[in-house]
């Protein structure tokens, strides 16, 4: 959590490697982030932006599929286990009436839980989301951290999200990692976000 411009999209994306950093070192699995090569990344980290991209006319099928591609042959095709492991993401969303739908026709919420989709079948051991519930309904952020939740406990995987809904922290989140006068703070104590939070957003 951070105030607006305090620099969580920037940390995201020094965690994830796409931004260089003015000192220090992010490592991951003890190898330096710089170090790894992409498709070594894409094996380990997926990441889900704020606004979901545009595919065209792609599915919503074909959209899950694409998180397969670290894994795929030359040929860029889909195994028969990737192919289970795409329509498993699509059971666990609940998006089986949607999978044959272009994924451009979607509203904002069924887009975001696609792209989440996307980093399920993936299958990294990390997951790393810029403000996921930016742009949703009250119903469709309830149902996004609701599938982060699961993701977390039932897939037993890191997840790593930007957020101004300082509602979703304490019921939802295990540890809180803020960002204050350009320092990062994090504690695991559940007692202590309200009152993080009040102080960093002045309530």
């Amino acid at each position: 959590m951070g105030r607006n411009g305090v620099g969580k999209s920037t940390f995201i994306n020094a965690l994830t490697g796409q931004k260089s950093l003015n000192s220090g070192q992010i490592l991951l699995n003890d190898q330096r982030i710089e170090d790894l090569s992409v498709q070594e990344k894409s094996k380990l980290i997926s990441v889900v932006y704020t606004k979901p991209e545009v595919f065209g006319n792609y599915s919503v099928l074909d959209v899950i599929g694409l998180g397969r591609l670290p894994y795929q042959n030359a040929f860029g095709s889909l195994s028969e286990q990737d192919i289970q492991i795409v329509k498993k993401a699509v059971r666990q969303l609940d998006l089986e009436e949607l999978q044959h739908h272009l994924f451009n026709t979607l509203s904002d919420g069924e887009k975001q839980i696609v792209m989440i989709g996307r980093a399920i079948a993936q299958d990294t051991p990390c997951i790393i989301l810029d403000e996921p519930t930016a742009f949703l309904d009250i119903v469709n952020r309830r149902r996004v951290i609701e599938i982060l939740n699961d993701i977390a406990n039932d897939l037993k995987k890191l997840v790593i999200f930007s957020t101004h809904d300082v509602e979703l922290i304490s019921k939802h989140c295990d540890g809180l990692l803020w960002i204050s006068k350009e320092k990062l703070k994090f504690t695991k104590e559940k007692r202590k976000f309200d009152q993080e939070i009040n102080t960093l957003f002045n309530l």
